[in-house]
Protein backbone atom coordinates (compact mmCIF):
# COMPACT_ATOMS: atom_id res chain seq x y z
CA UNK A 1 0.00 0.00 0.00
CA UNK A 2 1.54 3.50 -0.91
CA UNK A 3 2.83 5.63 1.98
CA UNK A 4 -0.03 8.15 1.26
CA UNK A 5 -3.42 8.50 3.09
CA UNK A 6 -6.40 11.45 3.18
CA UNK A 7 -5.84 13.88 6.21
CA UNK A 8 -8.94 14.38 8.02
CA UNK A 9 -8.97 16.31 10.76
CA UNK A 10 -8.27 20.40 10.77
CA UNK A 11 -11.27 20.39 14.15
CA UNK A 12 -11.18 16.83 15.21
CA UNK A 13 -8.34 17.85 11.63
CA UNK A 14 4.85 28.21 7.81
CA UNK A 15 4.93 28.19 4.17
CA UNK A 16 6.66 30.26 2.07
CA UNK A 17 4.37 30.97 -1.23
CA UNK A 18 5.33 33.29 -4.28
CA UNK A 19 4.19 36.66 -3.36
CA UNK A 20 1.32 36.40 -6.89
CA UNK A 21 0.34 33.47 -4.70
CA UNK A 22 -2.02 34.97 -2.14
CA UNK A 23 -4.26 32.09 -0.65
CA UNK A 24 -7.67 32.12 -1.47
CA UNK A 25 -9.79 32.80 1.69
CA UNK A 26 -12.58 29.53 2.30
CA UNK A 27 -15.90 29.88 3.28
CA UNK A 28 -16.74 28.18 6.47
CA UNK A 29 -20.19 27.62 8.66
CA UNK A 30 -20.62 26.04 11.85
CA UNK A 31 -23.45 24.57 13.35
CA UNK A 32 -23.65 23.60 16.71
CA UNK A 33 -26.53 21.19 18.42
CA UNK A 34 -26.11 20.22 21.67
CA UNK A 35 -23.14 18.86 21.58
CA UNK A 36 -22.66 18.34 17.79
CA UNK A 37 -21.06 20.39 15.47
CA UNK A 38 -21.45 20.60 11.68
CA UNK A 39 -18.49 22.27 9.61
CA UNK A 40 -19.10 23.10 6.44
CA UNK A 41 -16.19 24.74 4.45
CA UNK A 42 -15.59 25.37 0.45
CA UNK A 43 -12.62 26.55 -0.92
CA UNK A 44 -11.37 27.46 -4.60
CA UNK A 45 -7.87 27.22 -5.63
CA UNK A 46 -6.03 28.04 -9.22
CA UNK A 47 -4.20 24.60 -9.77
CA UNK A 48 -4.71 21.18 -11.40
CA UNK A 49 -6.77 18.49 -9.72
CA UNK A 50 -3.69 16.66 -9.40
CA UNK A 51 -2.06 19.08 -7.21
CA UNK A 52 -5.23 19.62 -4.71
CA UNK A 53 -5.45 15.59 -4.16
CA UNK A 54 -2.28 15.27 -3.95
CA UNK A 55 -1.71 17.88 -1.00
CA UNK A 56 -5.27 16.72 0.49
CA UNK A 57 -4.00 12.95 0.57
CA UNK A 58 -0.21 14.00 1.78
CA UNK A 59 -0.46 12.37 5.46
CA UNK A 60 2.74 12.37 6.02
CA UNK A 61 3.56 15.52 5.15
CA UNK A 62 0.43 17.03 6.81
CA UNK A 63 2.63 18.33 9.82
CA UNK A 64 4.85 20.51 7.58
CA UNK A 65 1.70 22.94 6.81
CA UNK A 66 -1.12 22.43 8.71
CA UNK A 67 -0.91 24.46 12.38
CA UNK A 68 -1.07 22.67 14.88
CA UNK A 69 -0.99 19.18 13.76
CA UNK A 70 1.37 17.22 15.03
CA UNK A 71 1.10 13.79 13.59
CA UNK A 72 -0.60 12.32 10.75
CA UNK A 73 0.58 8.15 9.76
CA UNK A 74 -1.57 5.19 8.31
CA UNK A 75 -1.67 2.59 11.63
CA UNK A 76 -3.50 -0.40 9.32
CA UNK A 77 -1.41 -2.83 7.45
CA UNK A 78 -1.44 -3.25 3.67
CA UNK A 79 -4.59 -5.23 2.57
CA UNK A 80 -6.70 -4.06 5.70
CA UNK A 81 -9.24 -0.89 5.18
CA UNK A 82 -7.21 2.44 5.59
CA UNK A 83 -6.96 3.79 9.10
CA UNK A 84 -5.34 6.67 10.06
CA UNK A 85 -4.52 8.07 13.38
CA UNK A 86 -3.94 11.93 14.06
CA UNK A 87 -2.91 14.07 16.70
CA UNK A 88 -3.42 17.95 16.73
CA UNK A 89 -5.00 20.30 18.27
CA UNK A 90 -7.68 23.22 18.60
CA UNK A 91 -6.68 26.91 19.30
CA UNK A 92 -9.69 27.85 22.13
CA UNK A 93 -9.26 31.15 23.75
CA UNK A 94 -5.51 31.28 23.79
CA UNK A 95 -5.24 27.33 24.71
CA UNK A 96 -3.90 24.54 22.87
CA UNK A 97 -6.72 21.84 23.42
CA UNK A 98 -4.82 18.35 22.10
CA UNK A 99 -7.28 16.21 19.84
CA UNK A 100 -6.79 12.74 18.58
CA UNK A 101 -8.21 10.59 16.10
CA UNK A 102 -7.74 7.05 14.37
CA UNK A 103 -10.61 6.93 11.74
CA UNK A 104 -11.73 4.18 9.09
CA UNK A 105 -10.87 6.39 5.54
CA UNK A 106 -12.38 5.57 2.05
CA UNK A 107 -10.88 6.90 -1.17
CA UNK A 108 -12.35 7.38 -4.90
CA UNK A 109 -8.96 9.04 -6.34
CA UNK A 110 -8.89 12.34 -7.68
CA UNK A 111 -12.59 13.19 -6.42
CA UNK A 112 -13.08 12.49 -2.99
CA UNK A 113 -12.37 11.16 0.55
CA UNK A 114 -14.81 10.02 3.03
CA UNK A 115 -14.10 9.06 6.83
CA UNK A 116 -15.48 8.22 10.19
CA UNK A 117 -13.83 8.46 13.45
CA UNK A 118 -13.09 4.82 15.48
CA UNK A 119 -11.49 6.18 17.98
CA UNK A 120 -10.37 9.51 19.66
CA UNK A 121 -11.54 12.61 21.82
CA UNK A 122 -13.48 13.97 18.84
CA UNK A 123 -16.44 11.70 17.59
CA UNK A 124 -16.65 12.01 13.61
CA UNK A 125 -19.47 10.69 11.68
CA UNK A 126 -20.03 11.39 7.88
CA UNK A 127 -16.77 12.88 7.11
CA UNK A 128 -16.05 14.18 3.45
CA UNK A 129 -13.22 15.69 1.24
CA UNK A 130 -14.53 16.48 -2.57
CA UNK A 131 -12.42 18.03 -5.23
CA UNK A 132 -14.56 19.03 -8.28
CA UNK A 133 -13.53 21.23 -11.69
CA UNK A 134 -14.06 24.92 -11.66
CA UNK A 135 -12.82 27.61 -14.02
CA UNK A 136 -9.06 27.13 -14.62
CA UNK A 137 -8.92 25.19 -10.93
CA UNK A 138 -10.29 23.52 -8.44
CA UNK A 139 -13.11 23.63 -5.80
CA UNK A 140 -12.45 22.03 -2.81
CA UNK A 141 -15.65 21.38 -0.27
CA UNK A 142 -15.16 19.79 2.74
CA UNK A 143 -17.98 18.53 5.29
CA UNK A 144 -17.75 16.46 8.67
CA UNK A 145 -20.17 16.17 11.67
CA UNK A 146 -17.92 15.87 15.00
CA UNK A 147 -18.83 15.69 19.07
CA UNK A 148 -16.00 16.58 20.75
CA UNK A 149 -15.70 14.83 24.40
CA UNK A 150 -14.53 18.22 25.90
CA UNK A 151 -16.48 21.17 26.31
CA UNK A 152 -16.75 23.65 24.33
CA UNK A 153 -18.55 26.73 24.66
CA UNK A 154 -21.56 27.55 22.90
CA UNK A 155 -21.55 30.90 20.35
CA UNK A 156 -18.38 31.59 21.18
CA UNK A 157 -16.99 27.89 20.67
CA UNK A 158 -18.23 27.70 16.67
CA UNK A 159 -17.06 31.19 16.14
CA UNK A 160 -13.05 30.24 17.25
CA UNK A 161 -13.56 26.76 15.90
CA UNK A 162 -14.93 28.76 12.33
CA UNK A 163 -11.54 30.59 12.74
CA UNK A 164 -9.16 27.76 13.47
CA UNK A 165 -10.47 25.65 10.77
CA UNK A 166 -10.65 28.89 7.98
CA UNK A 167 -6.79 29.14 9.53
CA UNK A 168 -6.07 25.43 8.61
CA UNK A 169 -7.60 25.93 5.03
CA UNK A 170 -5.71 28.60 4.03
CA UNK A 171 -2.30 26.90 4.64
CA UNK A 172 -3.67 23.79 3.13
CA UNK A 173 -4.73 26.13 -0.21
CA UNK A 174 -0.94 27.78 0.24
CA UNK A 175 0.45 24.45 -0.20
CA UNK A 176 -1.30 23.51 -2.72
CA UNK A 177 -0.29 27.20 -4.61
CA UNK A 178 3.26 26.31 -3.44
CA UNK A 179 3.62 22.67 -5.18
CA UNK A 180 1.59 24.32 -8.65
CA UNK A 181 4.13 26.93 -8.96
CA UNK A 182 7.07 24.05 -8.23
CA UNK A 183 5.95 22.15 -10.76
CA UNK A 184 5.92 24.73 -13.37
CA UNK A 185 9.05 26.13 -12.10
CA UNK A 186 10.92 22.29 -12.89
CA UNK A 187 13.66 22.61 -15.53
CA UNK A 188 12.71 20.48 -18.38
CA UNK A 189 14.80 17.07 -18.62
CA UNK A 190 16.73 16.37 -21.53
CA UNK A 191 17.64 13.08 -22.55
CA UNK A 192 21.12 12.51 -24.25
CA UNK A 193 20.94 11.09 -27.75
CA UNK A 194 21.49 7.42 -27.89
CA UNK A 195 24.97 6.48 -29.35
CA UNK A 196 24.34 4.88 -32.92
Amino acid sequence: MPQRVHWLMFLCAGISVTPAAAAPVPEVRIEQRGERFTVSARLSVEVARATAWAVITDYNGLPDFVPDMDESRIVSRAGEPTLVRQTGAWNLFGFRVPVWITARVEEQPMRSVRFHSISGNVRVENGEWRIMDEGGGVAITYRVECTPDFWVPPILGTVLIRRDVRGKLEHVAREMLRRDAAQRTLPSLSLPEPAS
